[in-house]
């Protein structure tokens, strides 16, 4: 959008800042961004990073659907991240994160944002710490 005169204020994606972008891509060492720029686009050469051996791992997702299954939380998750994408799925085995069903909570009607300031998520977050 960029390279067009009318579109280029419509170009968010290189004003935001370079944290954002590690999210964006899931950059999670050095070289997955080092050498690259996270404007253009690139294959997905991100080296697979499992979860922490020996560490519980929690997982909160959101959907802004009436249930986990239905149209809308399956295309669009929380309008910012998938459902697939929140719960550690992905089409390559490598990249699968093993999450035990009762350590990932999803909330059904909430976008993103809602996870921030919602009773009901922070009680479960209180509950696993506890």
């Amino acid at each position: 959008m960029g390279k067009f005169r009318y579109a280029s204020p419509f170009a968010l994606g290189q004003h935001t800042s370079a944290g954002i972008k590690d999210l964006r891509h899931g950059n999670l060492l050095d070289d997955d961004w080092q050498g690259f720029d996270q404007d253009d686009f690139h294959p997905d050469h991100r080296k697979p990073v499992p979860l922490q051996e020996g560490t519980r791992h929690y997982f909160i997702a959101a959907t802004i659907g009436n249930s986990a299954s239905d149209l809308p939380s399956t295309m669009v998750g929380d309008l910012l991240v998938r459902l697939d994408s929140a719960k550690g799925q992905h089409g390559d085995d490598l990249r699968k994160l093993s999450i035990r069903p009762e350590n990932c909570r999803v909330f059904e009607k909430l976008n993103h944002l809602d996870l921030l300031d919602n009773k009901v998520v922070h009680d479960q977050i209180l509950e696993w710490l506890a």
